[in-house]
This record gives C-alpha cells, sequence and structure tokens, in this order.
C-alpha cells in the first residue's frame, strides 16, 4: 500500500481545491478504518449495516481510488460517525 507522501507526488498536477477533496476523503477513511477497529467490527458487519457489499467496504479500505461521498456517507453513519463542516474563514480570503 502506498504512504500518503508516495499518493501525493502522483497527484501532484490537481488543483488546490482537488487536493484539498481528496486529503479530506483520505482523513475520512482513515477515520472509518480506526473506528471500525476499535468497534471490532468486520468488514462485512459494517457493510451490512450500510447497505452495501463487503467488497466495498475492502475497496474503500484499501484502494488508491478516491471513494465517492455517498459511500463515505453510508459506511460513516453505520460506525456511529457523522461528517462535519467546518467554516475555514482565513483559507476563503
Amino acid at each position: 500500500m502506498k504512504t500518503w507522501d508516495e499518493f501525493e507526488k502522483e497527484i501532484s498536477s490537481v488543483d488546490d481545491i482537488e487536493m484539498e477533496t481528496i486529503k479530506q476523503k483520505a482523513w475520512m477513511v482513515s477515520a472509518i478504518i480506526r473506528q471500525r477497529r476499535m468497534l471490532g467490527w468486520t468488514q462485512e458487519q459494517v457493510a451490512q449495516r450500510a447497505g452495501l457489499s463487503q467488497s466495498m467496504v475492502a475497496r474503500l479500505e484499501n484502494s488508491t481510488q478516491i471513494p465517492r461521498y455517498d459511500t463515505l456517507q453510508k459506511v460513516v453513519l453505520a460506525l456511529g460517525l457523522r461528517f462535519e463542516l467546518e467554516e475555514i474563514r482565513n483559507q476563503l480570503g
């Protein structure tokens, strides 16, 4: 599996907004994995609760593909987590 630094070098040609989107999704995937492991759940258990296949959860956790937000949201809710929006005043100018 690639490290974030290796992956970041590959995607260095994308614009700043897209890069931030990728970073945020990567952070969410990390939080999903931590929560699943903390709960002691299998990928199959998460998949059943989220209405997804086990292979979809495995791809979410192990793939370098960027997951869709609707897939992330299903898994987040199944794990008892939630999305939060944070206002970023200084970065928006």
